[in-house]
């Protein structure tokens, strides 16, 4: 199930790829959560609106951060944490 939900939360954030924005910092350019991109979709699903999904593995420890093709995760595991990068176009881990 983590796995399943996290490939979800990765779709969901590429979605907001598709606008075109650079999300680099804390809930996006102007950390309020926002985005001047239009035509984002409003709804998802298991299969509406995700572009992909990806299994991730721990757990999400942040905020993804979207520079160029890249979706950064910060992850957490048992006594480590890692730093994900997976191209945002084809969800495949950099």
């Amino acid at each position: 199930m983590r796995f399943s939900a996290a490939g979800v939360v990765i779709g969901l954030f590429a979605c907001l790829a598709w606008g075109g924005d650079s999300w680099q910092d804390f809930r996006g350019p102007a950390c309020n959560g926002c985005s001047d991109s239009v035509g984002l979709p409003v709804e998802w699903g298991e299969t509406q609106n995700v572009k992909w999904k990806t299994a991730i593995h721990d757990r999400g420890w942040s905020s993804p951060a979207l520079f160029g093709d890249l979706l950064i995760l910060h992850l957490e595991g048992t006594d480590v944490q890692f730093i994900v990068a997976l191209n945002k176009k084809t969800g495949q881990t950099v």
